[in-house]
C-alpha cells in the first residue's frame, strides 16, 4: 500500500507531496517540469570528448539512476542550420555599471519591472571549428531528445571556460 509522506515547505512557491508506493519508482515521465514533461527533453549540457568533420561526442552527467547510462555519451550532428554561439564572461567593470544603471533605473521606475538585468555574459556567433575537446556545450534540438544516442543539433552554445572567473560584484553593488 502506498505511504503518505510529509508535505514539505520548500521556499514561497513549492509545495511538494508524494504517495510512495514500493512497486511504483520514484521518476515519472508525467511530471511537469517547467511546462514540459519529464519525458520531454530539447537540451542537453556536457562536455565535448570527440570532435569529427561534422559531429561532436559530448559525455552528459545525469544525476538522476533511472537513466539509461548507454546515453551519457551522445553523438551530436552539427549541419549548416545550426546555429552556434559562444559564451564569454563580460568584463567586470563593465557589468558593474550596467548593473548599476539597471539598478538606478529600477529604483527611479524609467524602466519596467519586469525588464531583464544585465548578463554578466557576452554572446557572440562562433562556427564548428571553435568547438575544442574538453568544452562545455549546451545543445539545443527541435526534437525530444531524451532517450536517443544521435541527434542533429539546432542550437550549440559554448559555455565560459571554467579557468576564466566570472564577473565578480564589489561590495555595496
Amino acid at each position: 500500500a502506498p505511504v503518505r509522506a510529509m508535505l514539505l515547505d520548500l521556499g514561497q512557491n513549492l509545495r511538494v507531496a508524494a504517495d510512495l508506493d514500493p512497486l511504483r519508482p520514484v521518476a515519472s515521465d508525467t511530471s511537469v517540469i517547467g511546462g514540459q514533461t519529464a519525458a520531454d527533453v530539447r537540451a542537453l549540457f556536457g562536455t565535448v570528448v570527440a570532435i569529427d568533420d561534422a559531429s561532436i561526442t559530448l559525455r552528459i552527467v545525469s544525476t538522476n539512476p533511472f537513466d539509461n547510462p548507454s546515453l551519457n555519451d551522445r553523438i551530436v550532428l552539427v549541419d549548416s542550420s545550426t546555429a552556434i554561439t559562444k559564451l564569454a564572461p563580460k568584463d567586470p567593470k563593465i557589468f558593474q555599471a550596467e548593473l548599476a544603471a539597471y539598478t538606478k533605473a529600477i529604483q527611479s521606475g524609467s524602466t519596467a519591472e519586469n525588464a531583464p538585468p544585465p548578463a554578466p555574459v557576452t554572446q557572440t556567433a562562433s562556427n564548428f571549428a571553435n568547438i575544442k575537446i574538453g568544452d562545455v556545450l549546451m545543445v539545443s534540438a527541435v526534437t525530444n531528445i531524451k532517450s536517443v544516442k544521435e541527434f542533429t543539433a539546432s542550437e550549440i552554445t559554448i559555455q565560459p571556460s571554467s579557468s576564466l572567473a566570472s564577473p565578480q560584484l564589489s561590495p555595496g553593488t
